[in-house]
């Protein structure tokens, strides 16, 4: 259910939120303007606040400008790479390079624009 965790990260992941009381939901579409959905997520009487935390932002605002891409995913600002995954300006330059041209900084996860 927890997605692409390995099996032992989604096992700790479960416990802490059933110990912390966080109440967990899988397979179930949001529906809230109907009332069989607030029924099925125990909460007969709807949410008093929502909070949508769904899709994709970038949150790279400690790198500098010229390693970001203007547009992309959730409005840009995806960190440039080259396809092993070394930082790159947006022209293509390698970013971070040392006296022998070899990167010293790579951008791994969700924080770069590889798609």
């Amino acid at each position: 259910p927890l997605g692409p965790l390995p099996p032992a990260a989604a096992r700790y992941c479960t416990r802490y939120m059933k110990k912390n009381r966080i109440e967990q939901f899988y397979e179930q579409p949001y529906e809230p303007k109907k009332d069989e959905f607030w029924t099925k997520v125990n909460l007969p009487k709807k949410a008093d606040k929502e909070y949508v935390c769904i899709g994709v932002k970038a949150s790279n605002f400690f790198m500098p400008t010229e390693t970001l891409s203007e547009k992309g995913p959730g409005g840009g600002k995806w960190i440039h790479v080259d396809m092993t995954l070394a930082v790159e300006t947006k022209d293509g330059y390698l970013w971070s390079a040392d006296q022998d041209g070899h990167s010293r900084i790579y951008a791994v996860g969700d924080c770069n624009y590889g798609c």
